[in-house]
């Protein structure tokens, strides 16, 4: 099994999106489908802050 608290990328304030498990992470967070996720990524930044409020919209 795989410790995914010491991965560089853990940092809960911003959205990666580089392994299975993190796309699996945010999405089910935010309820949102992968495609989504990544569009408004693209659109306003990797920010969970951002991201979250663009969702609020």
């Amino acid at each position: 099994m795989t410790d995914k608290s010491n991965n560089d990328n853990s940092d809960l304030n911003t959205i990666t999106l580089n392994e299975q498990w993190q796309i699996e992470y945010w999405t089910d967070l935010l309820g949102c489908t992968e495609p989504q996720l990544r569009s408004v990524i693209k659109l306003v930044g990797n920010k969970l802050s951002e991201v979250k409020k663009y969702f609020r919209q």
